[in-house]
């Protein structure tokens, strides 16, 4: 999930967003789908996105392997810019619905342990996004969400509603902020290979 802003989002008005799909790749048993979208407020873009999805039971079509993407390498010696853990409530992923993700993975959960999710119902991935967000604006932004200008992340592992979300940044050579995320005591991240763009003082 990439999101590029431009501007500051007015808190009233109409959005205008196209959007284009720039690629269907084939992962055997999974597809991959590529879509970008802009912005717009009256003639004036706001902010770029760009989603990459994963389809169940979709592949071995015979199309092409998703191209390359460079990797956020981070040395090993490099400290933490940052660290920020929030909890999550056990009826967030009810709460995010209200956003409009009506996806039942998020709420039932004979439907999650039917598609794999035996603990239940997780966390939408935009939820996740926006615990980032808001560790990187508490951070690395200094509390200005005007400062931050991209954000790529992703998506390792699920979230479940309850759990708390650990956010640590690092700064890397070429002025981005790496940012890696944690879920409750498990080792291994949820968010990683991510980073951050943001505005200096």
């Amino acid at each position: 999930q990439y999101i590029k802003l431009h501007q500051p989002i007015p808190p009233s008005g109409t959005l205008s967003t196209i959007a284009k799909i720039d690629g269907i790749y084939d992962l055997r048993r999974l597809s991959q789908v590529v879509f970008s979208t802009k912005t717009e407020m009256d003639g004036v873009l706001l902010f770029e996105t760009e989603w990459t999805l994963i389809v169940r039971d979709t592949g071995g079509f015979g199309g092409p392997r998703p191209p390359k993407k460079a990797t956020v390498r981070i040395p090993s010696d490099t400290p933490a810019l940052f660290e920020l853990t929030e909890q999550t409530s056990n009826e967030q992923a009810l709460l995010y619905r209200l956003s409009g993700d009506l996806n039942p993975l998020h709420a039932d959960p004979e439907f999650a342990a039917a598609v794999g999710f035996e603990q239940g119902p997780l966390l939408h991935g935009l939820c996740t996004f926006g615990y980032v967000t808001r560790a990187l604006i508490a951070g690395p932004c200094a509390g200005d969400p005007a400062r931050l200008k991209e954000l790529s992340v992703s998506f390792k592992s699920p979230v479940w509603p309850g759990e708390s979300i650990r956010t640590v940044t690092q700064e890397l050579a070429d002025g981005r902020i790496a940012v890696t995320s944690y879920a409750a005591d498990r080792e291994s991240p949820v968010v990683a290979g991510s980073w951050a763009r943001v505005e200096a003082l």
